[in-house]
């Protein structure tokens, strides 16, 4: 039976083209942009955390130690930076104010039991059973750090909203504006759990998907911060 991810089905829509050199000539693309590779970077380190988590709680230095060698080793000639003026060593940094920011709010790492931090799921797709549809279920961390990396310097605060069990994501707030990002991926469902109570306790606020049915994720990286509020 085929079997096809939401990143297949997306750059299908997206070109037909494109889609036939990715993912039937098997053409290799090694271009990454640096807010996906630092993104990435982060998930490394955090999976890597909560894995030796069931052993040991890891010193903040050798959880930093860990990113550093993995930034280095990860690193290739094809990871763009766009920003002017910006170098691969401001983007390191900003990495490590991550998990340092991170590992500070949740020490411990015991406010609930962690059960994977990526999983894989299979399911048919409505429009047509005899096909499967892939995707996965991981962190948001690669969208939350570019949007840490997209407001420096903005006066942008990045946050999460919490009510009644609903929660958004990521909201963002610059001189009394307002907007709420939700991430998905994998199976689609009906509605946006949260936004909805979010925009009705904030009317005039933004809402905005990211991933699969909404923005992908490929523009959603070259959008700054300041644009979705």
């Amino acid at each position: 039976m085929l079997e096809y991810s939401n990143s297949q089905l997306n750059k299908f829509e997206e070109c037909a083209l494109q889609y036939k050199f990715l993912y039937v000539d098997k053409i290799k693309r090694y271009e990454e942009g640096v807010e996906a590779f630092l993104g990435q970077r982060f998930h490394d380190a955090m999976e890597w955390l909560y894995k030796e988590r069931a052993f040991r709680v890891v010193p903040l230095e050798e959880l930093l130690e860990y990113y550093e060698k993995d930034w280095a080793k990860q690193w290739h000639a094809e990871v763009k930076i766009r920003k002017e003026g910006r170098t691969q060593d401001d983007y390191r940094l900003m990495g490590r104010r991550f998990i340092e920011d991170y590992y500070k709010r949740h020490h411990p790492f015991d406010e609930g039991r962690v059960l994977g931090l990526e999983k894989y799921i299979r399911f048919p797709r409505e429009a047509s059973p005899a096909h499967m549809a892939r995707g996965s279920v991981r962190r948001r961390d690669e969208v939350g750090a570019q949007l840490l990396a997209s407001t420096v310097g903005q006066e942008i605060r990045v946050s999460y909203w919490l009510e009644s069990q609903r929660e958004v994501d990521f909201v963002l707030e610059k001189g009394g504006r307002l907007a709420a990002i939700e991430v998905k991926s994998g199976r689609t469902r009906d509605g946006i759990p949260g936004v909805g109570l979010f925009l009705k306790r904030h009317p005039g606020a933004r809402a905005h998907l990211v991933g699969s049915g909404g923005m992908r994720l490929e523009e959603f990286f070259v959008t700054p911060a300041v644009d979705l509020i």
